[in-house]
């Protein structure tokens, strides 16, 4: 128990472990793998919450148990007879076609095990669950805008922010495949760009930016940082230092093409085209978008335009860049790490946001699906 010695704990605790003893063999197996599971779950609440989420999870550990195990069994199976229906299935092959016709008997014998019913498409409420969970925990209403996930598991940080960007079905935008075109200046493992730069210092392991014409979105993503708010000052100070290169206008389409999947192996490239076409998205759209990106490189002074375009760009994702965060509509500004990396990140927040900005904690227990 938090805030108690031991000697208190073990005191406090006798009535329970005295209740322990008297029982049967088979039900402190059972009320050790229960304890064993709270104990798990315990880093998941934060201290302000520990008695109301403790005694919910106690309450459904005892429900759980007082299902037959027969029904159990068949609420799964019900799950699971729900998603094996035809109408909602996806399938692919990639081979010869001797391969195909050698294997349809197979693939045959797949698809008559599954239901011929038309897909039903799920029905979700418009509820911001998890925002609910931590605002009602909180006493706030404030929206969240800066949101970190307490992981006390890890000395380092992770920023995964994002904002909307051109997508596939934007080819006609010539403004928005001008500013893709400018985040993918420093994208990439190029020498220059922010992937090497910011390895090369320490100042983060996996990182970069990141853009999904199939997604619609931008990010800039950086995991094991020693400090939140170093890693994103080196970034900004890197990207504000940097000259107009014509040569990097190359390696911005050769970035933006790289991202079509072009250098996957051909099983992988055809799996991602089927998914494509399922999610509405036709290898004509996807070659109608890449065409308007080869005709802007035929654009004069291409370099000037997206070296003044990518300043604008890059703060959509980078706070404390030049763009309020509350100023990007349909932005994440998501981190993860220790109280101590939250907290400098929350001062660094305030110092380029405003001083009254809030970094939203959250648990894991504000992700709980709750039964009440």
């Amino acid at each position: 128990m938090r805030g108690k010695t031991d000697a208190q704990v073990a005191a406090s605790l006798k009535s329970h472990t005295d209740d322990f003893g008297r029982l049967p063999e088979g039900s402190k197996q059972l009320a050790t793998e229960a304890a064993k599971d709270l104990d798990q779950l315990l880093s998941d609440i934060p201290d302000a919450t520990l008695n109301s989420d403790w005694a919910y999870l106690v309450r459904e550990i005892r429900s759980d148990l007082l299902i037959p195990p027969a029904q159990a069994l068949a609420e799964l199976n019900a799950v699971r007879q729900s998603i094996l229906k035809a109408g909602g299935a996806r399938m692919f092959m990639i081979g010869s076609s001797a391969s195909q016709t050698a294997l349809q008997p197979n693939v045959n014998a797949i698809l008559a095990g599954l239901e011929n019913a038309p897909f039903r498409q799920a029905k979700y409420t418009n509820a911001r669950l998890v925002e609910a969970r931590v605002r009602e925990r909180l006493h706030e209403k404030e929206v969240p805008l800066f949101v970190g996930l307490v992981n006390p598991n890890t000395q380092g940080g992770v920023i995964i922010n994002s904002a909307p960007a051109a997508s596939y079905l934007d080819a006609d935008n010539r403004e928005m495949l001008l500013d893709y075109l400018a985040t993918r200046l420093y994208a990439g493992a190029g020498g220059h760009g922010i992937f090497i730069k910011t390895w090369g210092a320490g100042l983060a392991y996996s990182n970069g930016f990141r853009g999904s014409p199939g997604q619609g979105r931008i990010g800039y993503y950086a995991e094991r940082t020693p400090e939140l708010p170093q890693t994103l000052r080196f970034v900004i100070d890197e990207l504000k230092k940097a000259k107009t290169d014509p040569g990097l206008v190359e390696y911005a389409i050769a970035t933006a093409f790289q991202q079509f999947r072009s250098a996957s192996p051909y099983e992988t490239r055809g799996e991602s085209q089927a998914s494509d076409i399922a999610d509405g998205i036709p290898p004509e759209t996807v070659r109608r978008f890449r065409e308007r990106l080869l005709e802007l490189r035929r654009m004069p002074n291409l370099s000037d335009e997206l070296f003044k375009r990518m300043g604008p760009a890059y703060a959509r994702i980078l706070p404390g860049y030049s763009i309020k965060a509350r100023d990007v509509q349909g932005g994440v500004f998501f981190v993860i790490g220790p109280e101590q990396q939250l907290a400098a990140y929350e001062q660094y927040l305030k110092t380029v946001e405003g001083p009254e900005t809030k970094l939203f904690r959250v648990y894991p227990r504000d992700f709980w699906i709750t039964a009440e």
